[in-house]
């Protein structure tokens, strides 16, 4: 998750998001959380389908409760 959090940033720079706007997209140290830097066909493409392989899987903790 960090390296895909660091590749988004570094994916940021130039696009209008960084363009020195102060607004709801970037926090108070300029980060962006809200958009992503690429298309909307590029975003509906990366989430056709889950890549469970890079992940670790397992069993949820028995005795916790979801209200």
């Amino acid at each position: 998750m960090d390296r895909y959090n660091r590749r988004i940033q570094a994916a940021m720079d130039g696009t209008v998001w960084t363009a020195g706007c102060h607004n709801y997209f970037r926090t108070a140290a300029g980060k962006v959380v809200t958009q992503l830097p690429y298309s909307g066909g590029r975003y509906w493409l990366r989430t056709r389908f889950f890549r469970s392989w890079p992940y670790r899987k397992s069993r949820a903790v028995s005795g916790s409760s979801a209200s």
